[in-house]
């Protein structure tokens, strides 16, 4: 939720209401948690593969990714 937060305030807030330092900040701190969770998921998949395939949210992420 953090990630999404830090992403969207940093997207969508017009320039006037955010300072160009602070937007920064913010997508840092997005690329920063984007990679932490990248690298869990990884390990997830390599530790059990077949525990990884079966699990529902899993399958939802394949599928949004590839349309």
């Amino acid at each position: 939720m953090t990630l999404l937060g830090c992403f969207t305030t940093a997207a969508t807030i017009p320039h006037q209401y955010i300072n160009e330092e602070v937007r920064q900040q913010l997508f840092t701190v997005s690329i920063i948690l984007g990679s932490i969770h990248l690298i869990l998921e990884t390990r997830q998949f390599f530790y059990d593969i077949t525990k990884w395939f079966y699990n529902f949210w899993n399958i939802f992420d394949i599928i949004a990714y590839s349309i």
